[in-house]
């Protein structure tokens, strides 16, 4: 897994290739779904850093929210409306939004329970985002091969800098150490 999120070093960008960026996106999404679990179910997320991991990854999830927002709407230009890019996918993005959100509020005011709910349920409903997004929209992109758009590019490293470079490398490091002790944990 790579240390960090870079920016495509593309000058034109090709559909496919805003679909392996969002691809590997999901991957760290599912990494820090991953890692929450763990730390639910150990009752462990009062921890040094928490805080500031759940801020950053706050960062990061709302960045790849607008990129799918992006893409999407580049996949949908021209397409008639019974097209299969589910738009619904995005109206769910702002009710995960919403929950990682009030998680963050909530382990802030020291609201446990709702904290735990919200996290849960974040969890669930970017589970069912990503695995409907891979199975309807990723798996389209060969009817997309030929779309070439420079704008796409510059709307993806437009998001990337709102959050600069530091921000998905500190995400990545903190969520490595996590999966360390998690790894220790478990083996021990």
């Amino acid at each position: 897994m790579p240390r960090s999120i870079v920016a495509w070093p593309f000058y034109k960008i090709h559909p496919m290739q805003a679909f392996e960026i969002l691809r590997q996106e999901h991957l760290l999404i599912e990494r820090v779904m991953r890692i929450l679990s763990f730390l639910l179910i150990e009752e462990t997320f009062h921890r040094p850093n928490f805080d500031l991991f759940l801020n950053l990854f706050y960062q990061v999830f709302a960045r790849h929210l607008m990129k799918e927002k992006a893409l999407f709407a580049f996949l949908c230009e021209g397409l008639s409306p019974e097209s299969e890019i589910p738009v619904a996918l995005l109206e769910k993005s702002e009710e995960i939004q919403y929950h990682l959100h009030n998680a963050r509020k909530c382990l802030s005011e020291g609201r446990d329970e709702e904290f735990t709910s919200h996290i849960e349920e974040f969890i669930l409903l970017s589970s069912r985002h990503i695995f409907q997004q891979e199975e309807s929209v990723f798996a389209q992109e060969e009817n997309f091969a030929n779309r070439p758009e420079e704008k796409l590019l510059r709307v993806f490293l437009g998001y990337d800098r709102m959050i600069g470079k530091k921000t998905p490398e500190c995400l990545i490091g903190l969520l490595e150490e996590m999966e360390q002790e998690a790894k220790y944990l478990i083996d021990s």
